[in-house]
């Protein structure tokens, strides 16, 4: 077996994908980017559908403060999981357009592997 100490010494990732040491911070750059994608295309879409406007301006603060939490790198669990069920019930509501709720069924799955 193996056994490696790096004492006090700070490796930095630059970004990479894999980092030793400590102090660390390794960020799939294609995923978020896929992350924000989706984001965009989800506002796209609730801008396409016929709901009021101060509705719309809700839902909308609530995706971006859930793509802030979530590309934050720690989001925070109960908040990310409250304003999502409340997207989740106006988009239910004002089910008129299949592709909004497809493309909501996939940000949410999609945000589902950052809050393990």
């Amino acid at each position: 077996m193996t056994h490696n100490e790096f004492g006090d010494v700070k490796i930095d990732a630059k970004n990479s994908a894999f980092a030793l040491g400590s102090d660390n911070k390794v960020t799939n750059t294609n995923q978020l980017q896929s992350f924000q994608d989706i984001t965009s295309d989800l506002l796209a879409e609730i801008n396409k559908v016929d709901m009021p406007e101060d509705q719309r301006k809700d839902v909308e603060d609530s995706v971006k403060s859930i793509a802030r939490e979530i590309e934050s790198g720690k989001p925070n669990k109960l908040a990310v999981g409250g304003l999502l069920v409340a997207v989740s019930n106006v988009i239910n509501v004002a089910n008129k357009s299949q592709v909004l709720i497809d493309t909501f069924d996939k940000w949410k799955d999609f945000i589902a592997q950052f809050m393990k």
